[in-house]
């Protein structure tokens, strides 16, 4: 497959405001990541991410699980 140019994929990470609930008007978006691939090598030309505070607070659960995944 050709590309034009280079590719960028973007990731958004959610919080929702109660474990299991996962309703769009309590969701809020807390990280932004995305890297640009080479068109030709899809090698990683360069990467991004920020954090974003959220409107409502972050549940425990969350925060737990975000914190295991971290040390993976």
């Amino acid at each position: 497959m050709k590309f034009s140019s280079d590719l960028v994929i973007y990731d958004l990470e959610g919080s929702c405001k109660t474990f299991g609930k996962n309703e769009i008007s309590e969701t809020n978006i807390i990280e932004i990541g995305a890297v640009k691939l080479d068109k030709k090598t899809f090698e990683i030309k360069s990467e991004f991410s920020i954090l974003i505070k959220p409107k409502h607070s972050v549940n425990r659960f969350f925060r737990t699980i975000e914190d295991v995944f971290y040390f993976l």
